[in-house]
């Protein structure tokens, strides 16, 4: 499979960080966002990687020309001349790649995880004989706060921090594809909105549970990155 991050976003959300530098060269633990991203492709057997870029990014290409033969892999980069969405920019990526014959393993650019892809990419091959166009890996929810528990007459009787929420699974930013959902990328949209539910509608988006205890972490705050940056830390986490 070749790969493709998705990192055209302006990650308003975490500015001041993101008013010189893209989303995807945040720093997490002393080290970009895009660095774990690759590194973890890298470690999955994922050699080729297309990086879909827009805001800021002249800052990411010349960070991953100057970072290239350190990073390992083949990479090209895509650019949007005008925002697109995930959809457009992934369909930019494939048309720019010349290579439109082989599946595809399409991240985040916002996305840490230790998640191992063989299994997921192994169940993708099945479903794609079943008639599966795209496959979701699904993260079991986690609760943002700590929940209280009642006993039947109404008193508090212990307290949960932050559980995790038994059968609630969110959509992970880590897709498998084959090459014919371009059929299905408009020039400007959303896989979320505008791609997935057709694909679900004609029963053609499979769904994969990450086993538990996989680390995934999406970087959507300063709390976050804080976060991931003390997992760095802990034996078995990403790096």
């Amino acid at each position: 499979m070749r790969g493709v991050v998705l990192a055209g976003g302006k990650g308003l959300r975490l500015r001041p960080l993101t008013d010189k530098v893209p989303k995807c060269l945040v720093e997490v633990g002393g080290k970009p966002i895009l660095a774990h991203i690759l590194a973890w492709l890298k470690e999955n057997g994922i050699d080729r990687v297309y990086i879909s870029l827009g805001y800021l990014s002249e800052v990411a290409v010349a960070y991953v020309e100057a970072h290239k033969d350190e990073l390992g892999l083949d990479l090209e980069v895509s650019v949007e001349e005008e925002p697109v969405g995930t959809a457009g920019g992934l369909r930019l990526a494939m048309q720019r790649s010349g290579d439109e014959d082989q599946d595809l393993l399409v991240v985040n650019g916002d996305v840490l995880t230790n998640f191992d892809l063989a299994g997921f990419t192994e169940a993708f091959q099945a479903e794609k004989r079943m008639g599966a166009l795209a496959s979701i890996a699904l993260k079991e929810e986690v609760s943002p706060y700590g929940v209280v528990l009642l006993d039947g007459t109404g008193f508090v009787h212990a307290f949960e921090e932050k559980p995790v929420l038994r059968g609630v699974w969110i959509n992970a930013g880590i897709y498998a594809m084959s090459p014919a959902v371009m059929n299905y990328l408009p020039d400007k949209g959303s896989l979320e909105s505008d791609v997935f539910p057709k694909l679900a509608w004609e029963h053609k988006l499979a769904g994969y549970r990450m086993p538990e205890g996989v680390f995934w972490r999406s970087i959507d705050s300063m709390k976050d990155i804080e976060e991931a940056a003390r997992a760095t830390q802990s034996a078995g986490s990403w790096s």
